[in-house]
């Protein structure tokens, strides 16, 4: 572990002044405190800056270590296409970059800088959620967590709509605790790119929240259903969802 130069001074029972720079500082300090017998209230404040000073020092690094993921780590891009038949009989596609691309983008980057991820998920109040932490070899730990509606009104499968927001909750819980970004291949293409999953929840809330019949405001939008709403026109929609909450006093 690197040594860190921040300096913490500690007072032992006779008020003597000790200034600790690094973990191996505190470490030398207990061993001597052990052979000249001090009392058991010093041996635990000294034990508590043991691990003060380890946790510091163990941030530290483990910042250093994302920074430098972070710098090397290409944008990914959105190399697949899914089509997606609604219950109504329309169709629309998107473009987005699987799990599986992602993680194999990240992982051998990652495991160069002593970093692993492990995934945990369950559903709640109808929505996966989904949560990635990110741990260093030095004991440090960071996690994001992304919620993705498991219902949806597309034409498909429950397994289907579990696994779909399964997979769509890790990669962007993955995605935000690394701090890294995605993007469409063809740039030209993005303006036409369906909202998202969570997107998609945020208006049904909404929704539901201004008691709006979902039918009348697909009319008044013009599509004929969420999930085919671009991300062109989210902002929109979702704009005149808020400033009906804000008239019946919701704000």
């Amino acid at each position: 572990m690197t040594e860190q130069t921040s300096a913490v001074v500690f007072r032992g029972s006779n008020d003597d002044a000790v200034t600790l720079t690094s973990a191996r500082d505190v470490t030398d300090l207990l061993r001597y405190a052990l052979e000249m017998g001090r009392d058991a209230e010093t041996m635990e404040r000294l034990v508590a800056l043991h691990e003060r000073i380890t946790d510091r020092a163990a941030a530290t690094e483990f910042a250093a270590a994302l920074a430098e993921f972070q710098n090397e780590c290409p944008v990914i891009n959105k190399a697949h296409k899914a089509k997606i038949v609604t219950a109504g009989g329309g169709s629309f596609e998107y473009t987005y970059a699987d799990l599986n691309d992602t993680v194999r983008v990240v992982r051998p980057l990652l495991h160069a800088r002593g970093f692993a991820f492990t995934f945990d998920s369950e559903v709640r109040d109808k929505l996966m959620v989904c949560t990635c932490t990110l741990r260093h070899v030095n004991g440090h730990s960071a996690k994001a967590s992304f919620s993705a509606p498991v219902e949806s009104r597309s034409g498909v499968s429950d397994q289907q709509k579990f696994s779909s927001a399964l997979s769509y909750g890790k990669r962007v819980a993955l995605v935000q605790v690394l701090g890294i970004t995605s993007a469409d291949p063809d740039e030209d293409g993005a303006g036409a790119e369906t909202i998202t999953p969570a997107q998609v929840g945020n208006l049904q809330a909404l929704l539901r929240e201004t008691e709006t019949v979902e039918g009348a405001f697909l009319k008044f939008i013009k599509y004929d259903s969420l999930e085919e709403i671009q991300q062109r026109h989210f902002k929109e929609a979702l704009n005149a969802l808020e400033q009906k909450r804000k008239k019946r006093g919701g704000a």
